[in-house]
């Protein structure tokens, strides 16, 4: 709290706040719950940037394991990895079902929810991921999508990945793809 006049202000363009971000945030839940209730019990506006893909287990800190979070983190920032289940596990190794769960305890906890995902070329911007984008979105009803560029890490040769990111067009493209399977919501580019 002691930098708060730094963190709130974000250099003059208004209300900022703290995210929890990684690695994993929910790989330290309790301390994540902690931390995030002293900060809004404060007045700081608090929110994470998780992949919800570890269950948060009830505990004596926790007795409501991921569902005793909520009401400290009103912004959840979910970095879905793939749409497509299938390729979800084949990307991360892990089953997709703790996310799904988790999604489904953050939409009835009533939080705003901001699904991310990085547009990767013929990866995640392909019209059968963007489909299966939509209805994940629409299941759980996010109203908006946050598309982010794709960056190459190192090693992406290595890696099989495309060595370079999105051009606009494509971008647009994978947005406009979306929006049309998923009538109603907003998205956006960053």
């Amino acid at each position: 709290m002691k930098d708060r006049s730094w963190w709130e202000d974000r250099g003059g363009r208004g209300t900022g706040g703290v995210t929890f971000s990684g690695g994993e945030p929910l790989a330290h839940a309790r301390y994540l719950a902690d931390a995030a209730r002293r900060l809004h019990a404060q007045g700081a506006h608090v929110a994470v940037e998780t992949s919800l893909a570890l269950c948060v287990l009830p505990s004596a800190d926790l007795p409501g394991g991921l569902r005793s979070l909520p009401e400290a983190i009103p912004l959840w920032l979910v970095d879905l990895k793939h749409p497509d289940p299938a390729e979800y596990e084949r990307a991360t190794g892990v089953s997709r079902r703790a996310l799904e769960e988790n999604l489904a305890i953050l939409a009835d906890a009533r939080v705003s929810v901001l699904p991310r995902i990085v547009l990767i070329p013929g990866i995640t911007d392909t019209p059968r991921a963007l489909s299966a984008l939509a209805g994940l979105t629409a299941r759980f009803g996010f109203p908006s999508m946050e598309f982010i560029a794709y960056n190459p890490p190192p090693g992406a040769r290595a890696l099989g990945l495309p060595l370079a990111g999105a051009s606009v067009a494509e971008t647009d493209r994978a947005l406009s793809l979306f929006r049309e399977m998923r009538r109603g919501s907003s998205a956006m580019v960053w």
